[in-house]
């Protein structure tokens, strides 16, 4: 069993996807790993690409944008005084 998302995509002919104990999807990776499923299951807001070397799907998370007020708590927070 694989929980690194990417290497079950690349490795596996069947991958199932499970939460709270319960299968939500199963089937080949470019069945299962999509972006709908990875927002459903992990909460995961990411992309889905092929790699160009091998046509297994590959997750991508987005980036998390921070306002600017968030940026100027966390720098306040970390600086010495």
């Amino acid at each position: 069993m694989l929980h690194d998302l990417n290497l079950a995509a690349a490795y596996a002919d069947h991958l199932v996807m499970m939460c709270d104990g319960r299968i939500v999807t199963s089937g080949t990776p470019s069945e299962v790993f999509t972006t709908a499923n990875l927002k459903r299951v992990f909460d995961l807001d990411a992309h889905v690409i092929h790699d160009p070397e091998s046509g297994s799907p590959i997750c991508v998370p987005r980036k998390r944008h921070h306002s600017i007020t968030e940026s100027c708590s966390l720098a306040e927070e970390d600086s010495v005084l």
